[in-house]
């Protein structure tokens, strides 16, 4: 595996503009919060050692109460208010990390994280210093203009779809952030790595992982995390 200290940031300040009034991460699946299957996840892999928890000014309270619920979980585990976008509430994760080496990002949207994956994308990034997960697209991708009006049918074998928990070497991400984070706002922090010409590797991953945008989407989830209880999955 990867060599030195290693950190995870679950990143949860976002507005859930799109749930018509649903808080999506402190939302129930199977009587926990949304929030909880992640932080599980992150608790039974020993080798993290330090996490923070990024959220809204709205759910700090709500998420040191979660931290404090749980007695398995890590009681160095931080809190911390978000920022405007995604990529600040990251950078704020960052600082609060203590010298480590290596960093887990990851959507506190996507609960269906597994330990197998986690393990897969940090052995992933061992080379180059960067690894996200993937999915593959299975419809047929368009894209279009301004007008609304097809330009071009895009090759679908070459696209894929990002997802994370995304693995970085810190020293490669804040050189990252030093050169563009105030050009532009990025919604993953691979792309950062790739404008710095950084190389990173992608993980296949064949297992469910969505991310909760919409309402529908806490009905999938919670079949999916069902489904793997029941071990049908």
């Amino acid at each position: 595996m990867i060599n030195g200290k290693l950190g995870a940031i679950i990143v949860g300040a976002g507005s859930s503009n799109r749930m018509h009034g649903i808080d999506k991460i402190f939302s129930r699946i199977i009587d926990r919060p949304v929030l909880a299957y992640s932080l599980d996840i992150m608790a039974k892999y020993k080798k993290i050692d330090e996490l923070v928890l990024v959220l809204s000014n709205e759910n700090i309270e709500y998420g040191k109460r979660l931290l404090d619920s749980e007695s398995t979980w890590p009681s160095n585990w931080k809190v911390m208010k978000g920022g405007l976008h995604r990529m600040d509430s990251v950078w704020i994760g960052i600082q609060a990390l203590c010298n480590v080496d290596w960093v887990v990002i990851h959507d506190a949207a996507r609960p269906c994280i597994t330990m197998d994956l986690l393990k897969n994308v940090i052995k992933k990034a061992k080379d180059v210093g960067a690894a996200i997960p993937v999915g593959n697209t299975t419809d047929t991708v368009k894209r279009i203009d301004s007008k609304d009006e097809i330009v071009e049918t895009l090759n679908r074998d070459s696209l894929v779809l990002a997802q994370t928990p995304q693995v970085f070497r810190m020293d490669l991400l804040k050189s990252a952030y030093g050169k563009f984070s105030h050009s532009g706002m990025f919604t993953d922090e691979a792309t950062l790595l790739e404008l710095s010409s950084n190389k990173v590797k992608i993980l296949r991953n064949p297992d469910l992982n969505p991310k909760i945008t919409y309402p529908e989407d806490l009905v999938i989830a919670e079949s999916i995390i069902m489904n793997r209880i029941q071990g049908k999955i």
